[in-house]
């Protein structure tokens, strides 16, 4: 199966399973909005990026399911928080490469997940050092 039918499974399934519409832009943005139900991914890219990134904003849908049946309730204004989602996110979105059996490449799943975590990571730390985050606890 190519990455373009995977992409396609996916987007068949969600649509399907949650009825998420899937947009394919060509921008610098992935996101899952949950106000309206629909996932935006970029399209430019290697077709396997663009595969790891739908399945990670699907990841977020699912994470923020369990949460809810959970009632867990989250700030994602701590940076904390938003790394939370973010790695369980890529786990989820691994996971639903399992359950449709795409059999994707794991070792670069893994490569984007780090890069994008690392990402949110040096971000967060600029924020601190620039004091845009607050350093206490609470």
């Amino acid at each position: 199966m190519t990455d373009d039918e995977k992409i396609e499974k996916v987007c068949q399934w969600i649509q399907w399973q949650y009825e998420t519409i899937v947009i394919f832009k060509s921008c610098n943005k992935n996101e899952y909005d949950e106000e309206v139900n629909q996932i935006t991914v970029c399209s430019r890219g290697k077709r396997d990026l663009v595969l790891h990134s739908l399945l990670h904003e699907i990841g977020h849908l699912l994470v923020r399911i369990d949460d809810a049946k959970k009632n867990r309730v989250w700030n994602y204004k701590r940076p904390g928080e938003v790394l939370r989602e973010e790695a369980l996110a890529w786990e989820k979105g691994y996971e639903l490469s399992l359950l449709l059996s795409l059999a994707i490449n794991l070792k670069r799943y893994d490569y984007h997940t780090k890069l994008y975590l690392s990402q949110y990571v040096r971000s967060f730390a600029r924020e601190l050092n620039l004091g845009k985050i607050n350093k206490k606890r609470s």
